[in-house]
């Protein structure tokens, strides 16, 4: 039976999409690890599937100055799948899944300046993001496996209830409202979720000046995991943003912060956490500062960017406040096919530090680029460590194909190093490879 379902799927995925919505590729490297003196070739290929074999969309829209809305679609997907997590069906050597997914994309009752949409509340406000610092975030597919990871700016914003309830637009202006409660099981308290919340516009004050704000306030006084009351899944929590902006000819500022209050059942009081983010330019220079204090850590990190002529670059400094401060500063230069570069960072805690340069031709076939650091702890002796990287790739030598000849870093090892009696550093001098990639 899973044969002719596998056979059923591919039949499937060809006739309905032409291979639409499925990518990947197959390359062969040959290589050489310096360090551990393994060579050859080694071929290898992946594939991401994420194909839609049927769709429905509906719509329905009534008549008159008031009338009601909705939207709505059904679709088959067949997507990447961990095997572990037992999919529907999959093919011998492949994780596929096969899905069908309803969703009610809006349903509203609308005016001329308004409309209240029925399927939910909304999210809590989050003004203030940093433009310096960055944290990782997984990339989910329609399955909710992990497939990727991006990097996504730091920030803050008070964690709330989205309960059953509308979220109302009227003339940009934002609120919402939503509550369910009722008898729990035995031995456990009755249940009152809630939450409101409005996010106004950005509202003109003077020429150039806009104010924005929003609040929310939500809670979950009985939550239940497996049917079973979770104390330490209640809390009460308030928020509130705001955002204040001044924009002219030649310069802007905008400062926001986002505040938060959460109350845990059990808990003898509120915990407060907030951040605040600010940015100032006047051209060609521009300047952020990042402040957070959440969980009681307090971050602080500032960037000045400059730009002239194609000349681009910035000073920075992450964790101020913190144990071990990091400061630096990014240049590069181009002119023409010719990119420049060199940057350097200093911890000053642990008296660690590094400079680099860098140096890409993007030619009209090919790309070429070369690096090089050199870094050491101050404060030990024989900590120091020196690499260097090379690469050119191109794509127009041969149609569909991308060739690329590359030295860095072997595939086990995110430290290479030139020099020898380095103890946290062990010497590594990384490996060539020569690639050709076809790719789907």
């Amino acid at each position: 039976m899973k044969k002719i379902l596998s056979i059923a799927v591919i039949f499937a995925i060809v006739a309905a999409s032409a291979f639409a919505g499925i990518s990947g590729n197959a390359n062969i490297k040959l290589g050489y690890d310096f360090t551990s003196g393994a060579y050859g070739f080694k071929n290898g290929d992946s594939v991401s599937v994420d194909v839609e074999l049927a769709s429905e969309t509906a719509e329905a829209l009534g008549e008159g100055d008031v009338f009601a809305g909705v939207k709505a679609s059904l679709s088959l997907l067949l997507a990447n799948k961990d095997v572990a997590e037992d999919p529907a069906i999959w093919t011998d050597g492949a994780k596929l899944a096969l899905g069908a997914f309803f969703s009610i994309d809006e349903a509203y009752v609308s005016g001329a300046d308004w409309k209240v949409a029925i399927t939910g509340t909304q999210s809590a406000p989050d003004f203030a993001k940093s433009a310096i610092d960055t944290v990782e975030a997984d990339v989910y597919n329609v399955f909710g496996n992990v497939v990727d990871t991006k990097y996504v700016a730091k920030s803050y914003k008070v964690s709330v209830n989205k309960a059953p309830g509308f979220t109302a637009t009227i003339k940009d202006w934002k609120v919402a409202a939503g509550f369910n409660g009722g008898k729990a099981n035995a031995g456990a308290p009755d249940f009152f979720n809630y939450h409101v919340s409005a996010i106004t516009p950005e509202i003109a004050l003077s020429e150039g000046l806009t104010v924005k704000a929003g609040a929310v306030a939500s809670g979950i006084k009985n939550a239940k995991t497996d049917d079973a009351y979770d104390p330490s899944k209640c809390y009460d929590a308030f928020g509130a943003s705001a955002q204040v902006a001044y924009a002219a000819d030649a310069f802007s500022a905008k400062v926001a912060a986002d505040f938060g209050m959460k109350k845990t059942v059990g808990t003898d009081s509120f915990k407060a956490d907030f951040d605040i983010a600010g940015k100032v330019a006047f051209a060609p220079i521009t300047a952020d500062v990042y402040f957070s204090r959440v969980d009681e850590k307090n971050w602080l990190s500032a960037k000045v960017s400059g730009s002239y002529e194609g000349i681009s670059g910035n000073i920075y400094a992450q964790d101020i406040l913190g144990d071990d401060v990091t400061i630096g500063a990014k240049a590069e230069y181009t002119v023409d096919a010719v990119t420049v570069g060199g940057g350097a960072w200093f911890k000053k805690t642990s008296k660690a530090m590094e400079v680099s340069a860098n140096v890409k031709y993007a030619a009209e076939k090919f790309t070429a680029k070369a690096g090089a650091a050199y870094g050491m702890d101050l404060d030990t002796e024989n900590k120091a460590y020196v690499y260097a990287t090379a690469s050119v790739e191109s794509d127009a030598i041969i149609n569909g194909a991308t060739l690329s000849l590359a030295y860095g870093k072997d595939s086990a090892s995110n430290n290479m190093n030139f020099l020898s009696d380095n103890a946290s550093r062990p010497q590594n001098f990384g490996a060539v490879t020569a690639k050709c990639t076809i790719a789907f």
